[in-house]
């Protein structure tokens, strides 16, 4: 390898050191991102360990040569293993893959890591010193294993081109074809290292064209998806009833300082159980019902005082009932905000729940008007 190769395959390595520090840890959350990071972390240590197995040979150390050129070898069927993931993730995101694929890839992996090892030990091949280079079975093995890995994923890119888009999956392609685009011109101008720089030019190209795209679409629809969050809590949570709470509050800090306190925190107890759960977007027992509830009516006794009462009875399993959450809290805040609250001596909510016999519960809610 010569010295202005050397620094090229140095130049490299910063090129991926540089784009893997764009990776926030936050983003490394997303499985996408982690596999085009360990694709970015394999070419760094494919460049870093064939510049360093150079120089060694420079030096005179040519022992050290042997750990480098393997760590060289194993980044890239790392880098073809992690790539190919990469790929089935994106397609994943659209229309199920087979789980084959994936494992078969896996065994590629370690089989031609395995391979390759052995070639470079033996003294059967070499990255750096193109003399003496073995054409023997195990190096048509190493080289078949390699070529399975292109065309497992020339087959996905085939099967799945219009789950892309023709756009993206040449991209994808990329890597193949200037991969093969670098064999040919080695073999038209030897002694001219170019398939290791490749994947340089390649993950660059994927990282620009597609990667950041992508990442930015995903994260304007996780913005969009919070915002429709938002707003459906929102709805959920009743505005109105928001108004009131913060308006009998206000109130209460002339007052009752000391009042005003508690419904502060009631209130945070409140907005902090419902937003959780609100989020989580699933099923709730009555019991959790009945404590949004009880908050719901402490804040709201201290906007009425005694005028507002409610009487309960629950004849089922209060852990064993579900449904979705914010249901009697809403009906009750009707039955007080359109019926009691416009009577001068107040009145009483009944809520009751009772097991129905087809199955399921029956829950009720009405005020004392309909007494009258």
């Amino acid at each position: 390898m010569s010295k202005e190769a050397g620094l090229f395959m140095l130049l490299c390595f910063a090129a991926m050191a540089i784009l893997m520090s764009s990776f926030s840890g936050a983003s490394l959350q997303r499985r996408r991102n982690v596999l085009f990071f360990c694709m970015l972390f394999s070419a760094a240590v494919i460049f870093l360990a064939s510049a360093a197995a150079g120089f060694f040979v420079k030096s005179g150390a040519e022992p050290v040569r042997f750990p480098m050129e393997i760590a060289a070898s194993i980044g890239i069927f790392s880098l073809l293993f992690f790539f190919s993931e990469y790929l089935i993730d994106v397609i994943g995101a659209s229309r199920p893959v087979p789980k084959m694929p994936g494992r078969l890839l896996g065994i590629l992996c370690l089989a031609g890591s395995a391979v390759w090892t052995a070639l470079i030990l033996t003294g059967q091949f070499s990255f750096i010193i193109d003399s003496g280079n073995s054409r023997s079975i195990l190096f048509f093995t190493g080289q078949t294993i390699g070529g399975l890995f292109v065309l497992i994923d020339a087959l996905l890119l085939l099967a799945y081109r219009r789950v892309l888009g023709n756009v993206h999956a040449f991209v994808f392609l990329s890597l193949i074809i200037i991969h093969i685009t670098a064999m040919v011109l080695e073999y038209l101008f030897p002694g001219v290292p170019l398939r290791i720089q490749s994947i340089a030019l390649s993950l660059l190209f994927i990282y620009t064209r597609f990667h950041l795209e992508t990442e930015r679409e995903l994260e304007q629809k996780e913005v969009d998806l919070l915002k429709s969050e938002v707003s459906s809590m929102a709805g959920r949570m009743r505005p109105h009833y928001l108004y009131n709470v913060l308006s009998t509050i206000y109130y209460l800090c002339d007052r009752d300082p000391q009042q005003a306190k508690e419904a502060i925190s009631i209130f945070s107890d409140y907005l902090r159980d419902t937003l959780d759960v609100l989020n989580q977007k699933e099923l709730v027992p009555l019991t959790w019902e009945k404590n949004a509830v009880h908050n719901y009516l402490l804040l709201e006794k201290m906007r009425y005082g005694d005028k507002i009462r409610i009487e309960s009875r629950f004849d089922v399993d209060e852990e064993r009932i579900m449904g979705p959450p914010l249901t009697i809290q809403p009906l009750i805040e009707n039955a007080i905000r359109h019926g009691l609250a416009k009577k001068k001596e107040g009145g009483t909510v009944f809520v009751e729940a009772e097991n129905m016999p087809e199955g399921g519960a029956r829950i009720s809610i009405r005020d004392n008007r309909s007494e009258e």
